[in-house]
C-alpha cells in the first residue's frame, strides 16, 4: 500500500467531494491532471450538468488519504480557474 494513513482496520481513509465546475471543454481534464501530477488517486468520479444552471456541472468524486492529503486536494482544487465551489460531503 502507498504511504497513506490507515484506519484501525488497515484501510485508507476515504472521503467524498462535491465540486461545482464551469461546463467548459478541458475543465475535467484540468481537475484530473491536478490529481495525477500530485500522485493522488481518484476512486470514483461522476459528472453531470446542473439543472439550475447549464453553464455549470457538478462532480462527485471519492478519493482516499490522510487529513493532510484531503486538505491539500481541497486547497489545490479551489485554485483552479474553472472550479466554483468545493465541499466535503
Amino acid at each position: 500500500m502507498d504511504n497513506q494513513t490507515l484506519d484501525t482496520n488497515n484501510r485508507a481513509l476515504s472521503f467524498t467531494l462535491s465540486i461545482i465546475v464551469a461546463n467548459r471543454a478541458g475543465a475535467l481534464s484540468r481537475i484530473t491532471s491536478l490529481f495525477s501530477r500530485r500522485g493522488f488517486n481518484i476512486d470514483t468520479l461522476n459528472v453531470g450538468p446542473m439543472a439550475e444552471d447549464l453553464s455549470l456541472s457538478r462532480l462527485i468524486m471519492t478519493s482516499s488519504g490522510d487529513e493532510a492529503t484531503k486538505n491539500q486536494i481541497i486547497k489545490q482544487l479551489n485554485k483552479l480557474h474553472d472550479v466554483h465551489d468545493v465541499k466535503l460531503i
